[in-house]
Formats: structure tokens, C-alpha cells, sequence
């Protein structure tokens, strides 16, 4: 998730276990604990692109992190910190908690999280995009309405409670609406004859009631979007071939298996002069609500006129955010034609 979803989820925590004892300073440190894990992207602008994309939420998102960080930190607090008569075991639970909750979460996005680093496989649940007010927003008005309330009084606690209970529901609807995605989005490839080997969905940035299919076939893949705010269930799949044939001579190329690592199988190749494009699919495009003409976010350029092989995260233009931005709401409420 974004960095003020992640200071805010971890303020929220730290309020709930220690508030009492330490007041705003809980709230305080949980927010810069809850931020920790992606302090990652900095050595990460130390590798190439394919190891920087794998390195982010790698290790600092993994349960082996998450024991680590909480014994060093509770270790640290509770030598150091010592006015407030807080044991190690609360600083324990304190930072672990936040810690857990840090790299918990940003799993349920499409980038996913090594869990148990040192096994390469990332999760990712699917259920939120990286950026969700409703998400953020119920945690982040109780957090700063708490602020302003005495340490240990009733309110306050009530407070992190009713910020974290409504998110946390909000965390296990998305999973539940998931699921009825899924079987609207398997019931219209079904009725359109199209046959798959596996499907994986994502929500529409910034909500839950768009979202987007990725159905996976021999020659290519088929995408397409739903709003449950759509008169009807009918899907419009647009196809895109894989061409994964282009890169059989560079499979090999230590760069090209990485970066096809982290597409997870999910990706479609263009030549280009010098090179090719590699397009992660998983993450959409940045806007083809009707054409399919942009760009997909995710784009890789990997250069074979130079030695050894390049690759680079190709730039993308956001140009006509405010278009795209009404375009993205109009779609979130049901209009197909643009």
C-alpha cells in the first residue's frame, strides 16, 4: 500500500496496544514503524531494474523481517525507553504487530510480498489497489481526531477501534467481492466461448466496484472490465497475443528470467529496433476504457544491441491525468462507450 496508509495503519495499531501508556508518542512512533518496511526502495535504487523490482518487498516484507525487526526494536525500546514502566513483552507486541500489519497488508495487492523470504514466491491476494481511501480514510480521520484526546481516556480508545474494526471490514469485503467478481467474470468467458488455463482479477484504482479480468489462453491473453454499477454483466474482452516466442534466444539472459519472474507469467512481448518491449499485464494500462491504444503501466525495454543485455523500466506519460481521471469515475459508474 501507499506510504500514508502504511504510517496510518501502523499509528492506529501503536494506539491500540500502547496508547494508554504512552499516549500520542505511540501514535507517533507506530506511524514511523508502520513505514519501516518500505524503506526497502532505497538500497533498491543500488540493482538494475529486474533486481530492484524484486528486491522491493523482498526481505522487509518477510516474516523472517517482521521477527527480526520486533526483537531488535522491543530489545532497543526497552533498554532505552524506560520512563513509562513498559515491559518487554508489551514493546514485543507493540512492534511486532505493527510490523505484521505492515507487511500483511501490502499482500493483497497486485505487487504482492515475499512472505517467506527466502522462497521466491511473492503473494498476492489481488483484493485492494496500492492507493484505497476507503481503506485509509476511516483509520486516518479516527487517528487525528484522537490525537486531540486525553492519554488513556475512553474516547480514545474507542476511537482506534472504530479506525481499525471499519477497515479491517472493509479489508474482508474485498475479499468477498472478489470472489463474486470472479464468478462474473468466469460466467462471461464461459458464455463467449472463450477457454482459459488460469484467470487472475485486480480492482480499478482507488475502489471496489471496478474491477479488471486477465484470463490467460495458448496464443495470448484476454482483458477485460466490470462495474457492478453496469446495466448488464457483458463483458467486452479485448485479446492480446503473447509473442513470447520472441525472447526464446535470451531466456537464459539472468535479467530476462528476473524480470519474467516477476510478471509471473502475465506479460506479452513487442519488438522494437534494438530490443523488445515486455508488457506486464497485471497492472492494466493507463487508460483503454474503449480502444486499448495506451500503454500498459508495467513496460520493460529490454535492449539486445548492447552488451550484456539491458533492461529498463520504460517511462510513461500521464499526460491528460484529468481526463483520465474522469474517464476512470465515469467507467466506475457504468459508462462503456468513451
Amino acid at each position: 500500500m501507499d506510504s500514508l496508509t502504511q504510517a496510518t495503519l501502523g499509528a492506529a495499531v501503536g494506539e491500540a496496544v500502547l496508547g494508554k501508556k504512552l499516549g500520542n508518542k505511540a501514535v507517533y512512533l507506530g506511524a514511523a514503524a508502520g513505514t519501516l518496511s518500505d524503506l526497502d526502495v532505497i538500497p533498491g535504487m543500488l540493482f538494475d531494474t529486474p533486481g530492484r523490482l524484486l528486491f522491493h518487498r523482498g526481505f522487509s516484507h518477510s516474516f523472517v523481517f517482521v521477527i527480526l525487526a520486533t526483537m531488535l526494536f522491543a530489545w532497543l525500546f526497552s533498554k532505552f525507553f524506560t520512563r513509562n514502566e513498559i515491559s518487554r513483552k508489551e514493546w514485543l507486541l507493540y512492534f511486532g504487530l505493527i510490523f505484521t500489519a505492515s507487511v500483511l497488508i501490502d499482500s493483497f495487492t497486485t505487487y504482492g510480498t515475499q512472505l517467506f523470504w527466502p522462497l521466491e514466491y511473492r503473494f498476492e491476494f489481488n483484493t485492494m489497489f496500492v492507493v484505497d481511501p476507503m481503506f485509509t480514510l476511516p483509520m486516518l480521520i479516527t487517528v487525528i481526531w484522537l490525537l486531540f484526546k486525553p492519554k488513556g481516556s475512553a474516547i480514545r480508545k474507542r476511537l482506534s477501534h472504530i479506525g481499525l474494526i471499519v477497515a479491517g471490514s472493509y479489508l474482508m469485503l474485498s475479499i468477498v467481492n472478489k470472489q463474486l467478481v470472479n464468478s462474473i467474470f468466469r460466467d462471461e468467458l464461459n458464455r463467449q466461448g472463450i477457454s482459459y488455463s488460469r484467470m487472475t482479477t485486480n480492482p480499478g484504482p482507488m475502489n471496489q466496484i471496478l474491477w479488471t479480468a486477465l484470463a490467460e489462453t495458448e496464443d495470448g491473453y484476454w482483458t477485460g472490465y466490470y462495474s457492478h454499477f453496469d446495466e448488464d454483466k457483458n463483458v467486452a474482452f479485448q485479446f492480446f497475443p503473447k509473442k513470447h516466442e520472441l525472447l526464446d534466444s535470451l531466456r537464459t539472459d539472468p535479467g530476462v528470467k528476473e524480470i519474467l519472474r516477476f510478471t509471473k507469467g502475465f506479460y506479452t512481448v513487442e519488438p522494437i529496433d534494438g530490443g523488445f518491449f515486455v508488457n506486464d499485464l497485471r497492472f492494466g494500462k493507463i487508460k483503454n476504457w474503449k480502444t486499448g491504444k495506451r500503454n500498459f503501466v508495467f513496460r520493460y525495454i529490454i535492449r539486445t544491441s548492447t552488451t550484456p543485455v539491458r533492461i529498463d523500466q520504460a517511462e510513461q506519460s500521464f499526460e491528460g491525468s484529468s481526463e483520465i481521471l474522469a474517464q476512470l469515475w465515469q467507467r466506475i459508474f457504468g459508462k462503456k462507450d468513451f
